[in-house]
């Protein structure tokens, strides 16, 4: 295990006024399974072209969130100005809506009720998702140019995603993380895996990383758990807890820290 206590998210801000994305695209990307066109945010880097192309981020919401709700926490600027102060490489940041039914939303549900719109996003985006952007957007395939990570139950299918599909992204983050794992987190809520097992021969993600606030009384324990559990387990990985509660500073500054750690060269 080990525990980062820096908060490097004010450079970010202080710098804000020189990181620009060269465009903002939101789209309607269809979903058969749904049969409806599922609303997507992509975020495209100045350095992006056909001639360039770029590494690959999936960045997913919370409860009570849409796909605007990444770039609403300023996505582009702190990944952007990772580039220009950190050496990270451009990437797309992609934004999925994971209220994944006929309304676009969970508004009028209870919580119990809209954990399966979400939990449906793991396969709207293997299945329809990623092709789409790799058919229409410069990017770099395979594990090593491609990351996903995601704040509360994003958290959670961030896990799912990666876990599920190793062979397709080489970085998972999970923010402040809802129940995930029943391994680690017991059975209070169905969960989209029951250990974090790896089938044979498949390499180890080049960058596991957790993070909570340390105030955190919704999820909080949660990723506690998973940190403890894969200690247990002998998995790498990095945990990251800073003063704050189940709020966007702390996953402002859990996307700094992740991101400044993606696509590296020999990472």
């Amino acid at each position: 295990m080990k525990r980062i206590f820096i908060l490097a998210f004010l450079l970010a801000w202080l710098t804000a006024q020189f990181a620009a994305a060269a465009a903002v695209d939101t789209l309607a990307v269809r979903s058969a399974s749904m049969d409806r066109d599922i609303p997507v945010i992509v975020i495209l880097p100045d350095g992006a072209s056909p001639a360039n192309p770029c590494p690959t981020v999936y960045l997913l919401h919370g409860y009570g969130g849409s796909h605007r709700t990444w770039r609403n926490k300023a996505a582009d600027i702190i990944l952007q100005n990772l580039y220009y102060f950190e050496d990270v490489p451009e990437m797309i940041v992609v934004c999925p809506n994971s209220n994944v039914n006929q309304a676009e939303s969970v508004e009028g549900l209870n919580f119990w009720e809209s954990v399966e719109p979400f939990d449906r996003t793991p396969d709207e985006v293997v299945d329809y998702l990623m092709p789409y952007i790799n058919r229409h957007y410069p990017v770099k395939t395979g594990r090593e140019n491609t990351a996903v990570a995601g704040n509360s139950m994003g958290g959670r299918n961030a896990l799912a995603l990666a876990y599920r599909h190793p062979e397709l992204f080489g970085y998972v983050g999970a923010f402040s993380s809802s129940t995930a794992v029943a391994a680690a987190n017991g059975n209070t809520m169905s969960t989209p895996l029951q250990d974090l097992t790896l089938p044979d021969g498949t390499p180890p993600f080049r960058l596991l990383f957790l993070a909570v606030g340390r105030s955190d009384n919704v999820c909080g324990n949660v990723t506690y758990e998973l940190d403890n559990y894969m200690n247990q387990q002998g998995i790498k990985h990095l945990f990251y807890d800073t003063t704050g509660g189940h709020q966007n500073v702390v996953w402002q500054n859990a996307l700094y820290n992740f991101g400044k750690r993606l696509f590296r060269v020999g990472s």
